[in-house]
């Protein structure tokens, strides 16, 4: 089980593999749709402005983590 930031306490599939000398487990729930978005944006070279232009002209959308 994860706590989502949304969505209260949800639950997670399993690690399909196991092994005694690795415990895998999930940590936290998948990040919301466009949590992301401004940061890949900045990699490929996008400013601030560019970016809030793009968000003002529903051209990107989602949320910001």
């Amino acid at each position: 089980q994860a706590e989502h930031p949304v969505h209260g306490t949800i639950r997670m599939p399993g690690f399909p593999i196991s092994s005694s000398s690795a415990h895998a487990r999930t940590v936290r729930p998948a990040p919301r749709c466009g949590a992301h978005t401004s940061a890949v944006l900045r990699e490929f070279g996008y400013g601030e402005a560019e970016i809030r232009a793009m968000r003002e002209a529903a051209v990107i959308h989602g949320v910001e983590a």
